[in-house]
């Protein structure tokens, strides 16, 4: 008989509050966010016009068909500059009402509600008065923030993380603060903008325990495997060590309270050693995170020509839009965004971060983005989407029996349709279908697609797979 998922196995979805939720004109209170400026900079469509898929004001129609879906969970992150229009001082209470209602909807339907602090959309403010995650005066207002969070809404939500992807944080908060690689101090802004969201994440973890000490609190990453091209031993040698850059530096710091010897060598190096100040040591330590998220997309290949250039590096040049110059691996088929599809390496990444650190592990995001558009019967036939799904699942399915990881949830990213990070809806990850498109907003129908009914089948029969 196949094994069945625990009944409290965590089955859901996240999203971004930015991507989503739209309502960003004055009415509604909310204050400018980098991710609207660095939109009007790079020509994207603006949030507050197109109304990201106005879940603002559709949330319980989009909670309706999650329930209906039998998800159990869902991870969403809160608009730091709905709360704080400024980014600190004075309160939006029109947004502090509506996340007590949106949460409410949420537990209402029986779906836990997940809460990310922060996912790379600063308020503007915080750029203009203090230079974003350079100044500490930053982390400071990220603590005022969180703690009014944890304050206002700790008593129903037990579920958090301070940050999506905490490990590329650094680079997103770098281009979207108006960071080039062309700045002489770029790199040294980069060290000093890792350091204060690492500082910042651990005084939201330790004030969540002290405040509620039963809710749950993780660190989240990007999970990306990363392979040697051939059995060269410099190949293997140049593969581990962007493995760990990419992959372990965040978990190595927000876990064991120290910055691994390899990064301290490499700022004495290049003499980017981040300003550390008196008390930072001792607030990095006794973090104890209750769990690891991560997001798994895909997985990444490298050579010993690579040696001198950090993974970190490579994502960054993702995120300006330049294609990666890694070799590509031709045992995997790729995505129309170029991203491999590697369930294998879901099931390894769970291993290695199982065994390193013996924390449960939650996957809050997998998916897969395509271009989609209705048929003629006015759905989408994605079995596309099924197969990937399929691949996953059945990879983490024997993570966790056969390998004894303890994986206690499985998140899609975007069930229903959503805009990109660069502001696209044409690359489209969910189980239901949005009318709209890059150029108009639509009628904002939602529409369920083939996948939608797989994935309800598949939470029904607590994750066994018909056809494993």
């Amino acid at each position: 008989m196949k094994e069945k998922m625990s009944k409290d196995f965590f089955w859901g979805g996240s999203v971004s509050a930015h991507q989503t939720e739209g309502a960003n004109t004055k009415e509604y209170g909310k204050g400018k966010s980098v991710y609207d400026k660095f939109g009007e900079k790079v020509g994207f469509p603006e949030w507050s016009i197109n109304a990201g898929t106005d879940a603002y004001h559709r949330y319980e129609e989009d909670f309706d068909l999650l329930k209906e879906m039998g998800m159990n969970s869902y991870r969403f992150s809160i608009a730091w500059s709905r709360i704080f229009p400024n980014g600190d001082g004075q309160v939006n209470e029109e947004g502090v009402r509506f996340y007590h209602h949106f949460i409410d909807a949420l537990i209402e339907r029986g779906i836990e509600p997940m809460i990310c602090a922060y996912h790379f959309d600063l308020p503007y403010a915080l750029h203009e008065k203090f230079g974003g995650w350079t100044s500490r005066k930053t982390v400071e207002a990220f603590i005022q923030y969180t703690q009014f969070l944890i304050d206002e809404y700790g008593e129903k939500v037990h579920w958090w993380i301070p940050m999506n992807e905490q490990n590329g944080c650094k680079l997103a908060s770098a281009v979207l603060g108006g960071h080039s690689k062309s700045d002489s101090n770029f790199n040294q802004n980069i060290e000093q903008i890792n350091y204060h969201l690492n500082l910042a994440a651990a005084g939201m973890i330790k004030y969540s325990h002290v405040k509620y000490p039963n809710n749950q609190i993780g660190v989240m990453i990007n999970y990306c495997p990363i392979y040697p091209e051939t059995a060269h031993p410099s190949d293997i040698l140049t593969a581990q060590l962007q493995d760990e850059d990419a992959n372990f530096n965040t978990l190595d710091v927000m876990i064991n309270g120290t910055y691994p010897t390899r990064n301290q060598i490499a700022w004495n190096k290049k003499e980017i050693t981040p300003e550390i100040v008196s008390g930072d040591r001792e607030c990095m330590l006794n973090i104890n995170p209750d769990f690891i998220g991560i997001s798994y997309y895909s997985s990444q290949m490298t050579n010993r020509t690579f040696e001198n250039y950090r993974f970190s590096d490579a994502l960054l040049d993702s995120i300006i839009g330049k294609p990666s110059p890694f070799p590509k691996n031709s045992f995997l088929h790729r995505t129309e965004w170029d991203w491999t599809i590697d369930p294998v390496g879901l099931r390894g990444g769970l291993n290695k971060l199982f065994s390193r650190y013996n924390l449960p592990i939650f996957i809050m995001e997998n998916g897969v983005g395509v271009i989609e558009y209705l048929n003629e019967n006015g759905t989408i036939e994605d079995s596309y989407r099924v197969d990937f799904f399929k691949t996953h699942i059945s990879e983490m399915r024997k993570a966790i029996f056969e390998d004894g990881v303890n994986c206690i949830g499985y998140q899609t990213w975007a069930p229903i349709d959503i805009l990109s990070s660069r502001g696209e809806m044409k690359k489209r990850y969910g189980f239901i279908y949005v009318d709209r498109d890059d150029h108009s907003v639509g009628t904002m129908n939602r529409i369920k697609k083939e996948s939608f009914y797989w994935y309800k089948d598949l939470i029904d029969s607590k994750g066994v797979l018909a056809d494993e």
